[in-house]
């Protein structure tokens, strides 16, 4: 009767060890799986350039307005390291902000020239992006096998801004008339680094495809010869888990 208790026993001990292994390695395996994913992000970029304004002297006025909205696309590679945390880097552009400067004159007299019809400097504004992020979040897991996770994000990113300057107008100087339509005559460009902020939130489903919602916020772009602003980009996301 006591080695059967003893066989009882030993064989108890067993079987628990076999079944916290068991766990540890399902636990290991929802930590360890899935952890390098791919992305694609598609956005409305808006800027706070702020721009605008008028100025008048008798029949000749000058008026600057701003495109203050484009799109933004991004590609990248990430690593999930627990549901917590994570690490990406990314590529994109910024694309569609402008802005148009017109001088518009009335037989206006200016620099010994009488002047009728409008001149307009066009900028075609494009900025390219290289970054990488941290992220922070938390993950509520389903029984169907699919999460929602919300998340913050604090990275750097490397930016080169192109204006392409180019010039349209119609009208007669001392009776004479003119019809202008240039290609670009200029391009400014601008370099900089500077931090990203962002936050969003992403349903995963059971077959590891990502779909998420974010706004990021980048500040202080731009600077020299162009203007400085921030730029806040809402954006839907897709990514997929390997």
């Amino acid at each position: 009767m006591q080695n059967l208790t003893k066989f009882v026993c030993l064989t108890t001990i067993i079987l628990s060890f076999n079944s916290i292994a068991v766990h540890a390695e399902e636990v290991k395996s929802k930590a360890g799986d899935d952890n390098i994913y791919a992305f694609a992000n598609y956005g409305i970029a808006k800027h706070n350039a702020g721009v605008s304004a008028t100025a008048a002297s008798g029949s000749l006025s000058i008026s600057t307005t701003s495109d203050d909205e484009g799109t933004a696309v991004t590609l990248g590679i990430g690593w999930q390291k627990n549901d917590h945390l994570s690490f990406e880097v990314y590529a994109g552009k910024v694309d569609g902000f402008g802005a148009t400067t017109t001088v518009t004159a009335t037989n206006a007299s200016a620099w010994g020239y009488t002047i009728n019809g409008s001149l307009s400097l066009n900028e075609d504004i494009s900025t390219d992006l290289i970054g990488a992020n941290m992220i922070i979040g938390d993950t509520a897991r389903f029984s169907e096998g699919g999460n929602f996770s919300y998340f913050g994000k604090l990275g750097l990113v490397n930016y080169k801004i192109k204006d392409k300057v180019s010039l349209s107008g119609s009208g007669t100087i001392n009776g004479t008339s003119y019809n202008i339509s240039s290609p670009a005559l200029i391009t400014l460009e601008k370099d900089g680094t500077g931090a990203s902020l962002g936050a969003g939130v992403a349903y995963t489903t059971a077959d590891n495809l990502e779909l998420s919602f974010g706004v990021d916020y980048i500040p202080n772009v731009g600077g020299g010869d162009l203007v400085e602003a921030d730029i806040t980009v809402y954006n839907l996301g897709l990514a997929l888990k390997f």
